[in-house]
C-alpha cells in the first residue's frame, strides 16, 4: 500500500508512469513492483479511483497473518544457521 500511495502521489504531480517506476526502483529496489503493475495502478487513479487499499473480495480468507509470516522468517534464518554451522564443521573436518 506504501507503493500505490507513492504512485498516487507522484501520479497527481503529472510523473510519466514510466518514471514513477524508476523512482520507486530507486528508492525500493528493482523488486519492489514491475513496471506493468505501475501502469495498471496509474490507470485507475486516472479512472478516479482514491483508495490504495484492496478491494474486499469474496471467497476464502487468506491464511498467512502476521504471526505466520514471523514464524516462517524465524525457521528460515534457522535453517541458513543450520547450514552455515554444518558447511563450517565440513570444511574443518576435511583439514
Amino acid at each position: 500500500m506504501k507503493l500505490r500511495s507513492v504512485i498516487r502521489f507522484l501520479n497527481a504531480r503529472n510523473v510519466l508512469p514510466s518514471d514513477i517506476h524508476r523512482q520507486i526502483c530507486q528508492v525500493y529496489g528493482d523488486n519492489a513492483m514491475n513496471d506493468g503493475m505501475v501502469w495498471k495502478w496509474v490507470r485507475m487513479f486516472n479512472e478516479g479511483r482514491e483508495n490504495v487499499h484492496d478491494e474486499v473480495r469474496s471467497g476464502r480468507p487468506s491464511l498467512v497473518n502476521d504471526d505466520l509470516v514471523r514464524k516462517v522468517k524465524e525457521r528460515v534464518r534457522i535453517n541458513i544457521t543450520l547450514r552455515r554451522v554444518r558447511e563450517t564443521t565440513d570444511a574443518v573436518e576435511r583439514q
